[in-house]
């Protein structure tokens, strides 16, 4: 499963990356937070539609056996705040569809929430990237999932 998922996410963001007409409208991004700390890698794919709003979709998958959480598949919308286009407050609105082992019922479960976030984003003059945000939200069995992040990554 982890093994198709992440194919599925990998040709994704290689259809998008060719097929993009657009430069300087797209960025792919690596969560060096979730990855370093959790095992958990979690990469996002985002589309800016304008100068103060943008589509994106992360995923992470589980590197260790033991985890919670197994994958989360996460679209979000996102509202960029200032005036300064380099430097940005964000708030943003998500859903996501989680895949966790739960004890209780001693099986894999898929669930499906929505939440928000907000952080700052830095964008450099080369096209490198860096974000900070946290949030979370909330699935249909009442569980909560985690939406947090050091992210670092590449407009083209």
């Amino acid at each position: 499963m982890k093994k198709v998922l992440l194919v599925v996410v990998v040709v994704f963001c290689t259809c998008h990356v060719v097929f993009a007409q657009e430069t300087g409208k797209n960025e792919v991004k690596l969560n060096l937070l979730s990855t370093a700390a959790f095992l958990y890698p979690e990469v996002t794919y985002e589309r800016l539609l304008a100068r103060d709003m943008g589509l994106g979709v992360s995923t992470a998958i589980s590197l260790k056996g033991s985890s919670y959480y197994i994958f989360q598949l996460t679209p979000y919308f996102r509202g960029y705040f200032g005036k300064n286009p380099h430097a940005n407050f964000f708030i943003e609105a998500n859903m996501a569809l989680t895949g966790i082992r739960s004890a209780k019922q001693q099986r894999h479960v898929a669930d499906f929430g929505v939440g928000v976030a907000a952080g700052w984003r830095y964008l450099s003059s080369s096209g490198l990237v860096g974000e900070v945000y946290m949030g979370g939200g909330r699935t249909i069995d009442d569980r909560f999932y985690p939406r947090f992040g050091v992210s670092i990554g590449k407009r083209f």
